[in-house]
């Protein structure tokens, strides 16, 4: 502790501020030689000033110069070990082209990295947004006046499990001429600064409540370098939305997700394409693109190998697709596959369809026939009313008014939601698979949307469904039959199990 302070203080003018933290918050001043005095409480949170301040003030007005520059890493460390976030930051750090740092702290939940300097430095907000812009660091951990916890003691904001706060490497004979960084960071400069926070947007809390599944996804979620931005953006906002995620907490992840880009996006600019993106179509987060360029970028993230995501979906275009509140589908064997018919029919028309409008929609251009009678069609629209999913209102038959039946717009819970094409739904209503045979279909794909993979076993999907194993089983084969799925036999830890292609 005593000589990281004294690295850091070396040729200071001016007074260490050491500020202790509990139910109250104490400020202390002295002068960097008598440090050696001083023994920090256990049961406190100890920061420093990396600043030496005026005596008594340790607002920005009173810092006088610094001897390093620092950054905060705390995003995407949860259920990482000590090693693995020390680790996870140097790499941030090399793949910026940037300098190893001269100290790496523990901060408890993050990592610290200080990079000292040759001669003390007044100025250096501007170079810290940067560096915090380049390499994924907390930006708000880049203001004169900020605070750091001082190795040696403990981070006791959970009282129950304090965490050390320790040196994990020091080499005190880095010492950096300034010039170097800001030749470096020059094309981050003008970023960092367009990208400066407005209110709390909690950058590392709101990236490390985000759980994703697919590897693609993670590595986004890391950051993504000029040129990749926008379409990753965009990928980022509608898995966000289909996972269930508000609007308001999606557009915090992103906002978030912005300051680790390299460089960071003007937040304007993102939050304007933020909301287009959000009212837009689901083809960006399919895994084929039809341009290349993209196609080529999203290889960079892709694990396709591996990713049981890209087995179970990876064939379908999302261009053209709808979704399916898993409210709706959490008791899949309630619903029959005209109910679902239906359903689809009023979540693409938005503005909602009329009673011979409705007919027209589920009528072949093959037979000219609808795919269901009236009375199934009655049943069918008055279920999915009671159940909450749309609303009809009543027409008058004298007026020559008919009823307009429309989906309601209602949140998932959390719950998130299914896509399902345009065609998959016309195929159903084309007559090239039955109601029951859609529904087997919704129930995979939403297998593979919300698990990530497709390889239930025939028990599985007849329990979900309450039915029989070799319903089910004719079932698959006539959805292979007219190309809905692939069926293929993988190993799986050893076992061999039946994985589902889906392909429409």
């Amino acid at each position: 502790m005593q000589q990281f302070i004294s690295e850091i203080m070396r040729d200071a003018s001016g007074y260490l501020e050491i500020r202790e933290i509990a139910e109250r918050a104490k400020k202390i001043f002295m002068m960097p030689g008598d440090v050696d005095g001083y023994r920090p409480a256990a049961n406190k949170n100890i920061y420093i000033g990396i600043y030496d301040r005026v005596k008594g003030n340790g607002k920005a007005a009173g810092c006088i110069s610094t001897k390093a520059l620092w950054a905060d890493y705390d995003a995407g460390m949860a259920g990482l070990t000590v090693a693995e976030r020390a680790e996870k930051t140097r790499a941030a750090i090399k793949g910026a082209d940037l300098p190893e740092p001269s100290i790496l702290i523990s901060s408890g939940n993050g990592i610290h990295a200080y990079w000292l300097l040759k001669e003390r430095q007044r100025e250096v907000t501007s170079l810290l947004r940067a560096l915090a812009g380049a390499t994924g660091g907390d930006l708000r951990a880049t203001d004169r006046a900020r605070i750091m916890r001082l190795p040696g003691t403990f981070n006791v904001k959970d009282k129950d499990k304090p965490l050390r706060c320790d040196i994990l490497q020091a080499d005190y004979s880095l010492i950096y001429d300034i010039r170097l960084f800001k030749d470096k960071l020059k094309n981050y400069m003008g970023a960092a600064k367009k990208t400066a926070i407005r209110g709390n947007i909690g950058p590392a809390n709101d990236i490390l409540e985000i759980e994703p599944d697919r590897h693609c996804i993670k590595s986004i979620l890391q950051g993504v370098p000029e040129g990749e931005r926008n379409f990753m953006l965009g990928r980022l906002t509608k898995w966000l939305q289909l996972r269930g995620y508000t609007k308001e907490k999606s557009r915090r992840v992103i906002l978030a997700w912005n300051n680790l880009n390299r460089p960071p996006e003007d937040q304007d600019k993102v939050i304007k394409d933020f909301n287009s993106y959000w009212h837009g179509d689901y083809r960006l987060l399919g895994c084929v693109m039809n341009n290349p360029g993209l196609q080529q970028i999203l290889h960079k993230y892709c694990n396709r190998p591996e990713c049981k995501f890209t087995m179970a979906i990876g064939n379908i275009s999302l261009e053209n697709s709808i979704k399916y509140n898993n409210r709706l589908l959490k008791d899949l064997h309630r619903l029959t596959g005209n109910e679902l018919i239906l359903y689809g029919l009023l979540v693409r028309h938005r503005e909602g369809l009329t009673t011979s409008l409705l007919v027209e929609k589920l009528t072949s251009r093959a037979t000219g026939e609808p795919c269901m009678c009236k009375k199934t069609r009655i049943k069918s629209l008055n279920t999915l009313r009671k159940a909450g999913f749309i609303e009809t209102k009543a027409g008058n038959r004298r007026a020559g008014r008919e009823n307009l039946y429309k989906a309601r717009a209602q949140g998932t819970y959390g719950m998130g939601y299914t896509l399902i094409t345009n065609g998959a739904i016309n195929g159903a209503i084309d007559k090239r698979v039955t109601p029951g045979e859609l529904r087997l279909y919704v129930l995979l794909l939403k297998f593979a949307f919300n698990k990530g993979s497709c390889y239930p076993s025939l028990a599985t999907i007849a329990k979900e469904l309450r039915t029989s194993e070799p319903r089910i089983s004719n079932q698959l084969l006539n959805l292979e039959k007219v190309d809905y799925i692939k069926r293929n036999y993988r190993s799986f830890n050893g076992v061999e199990k039946l994985d589902i292609g889906l392909l429409v």
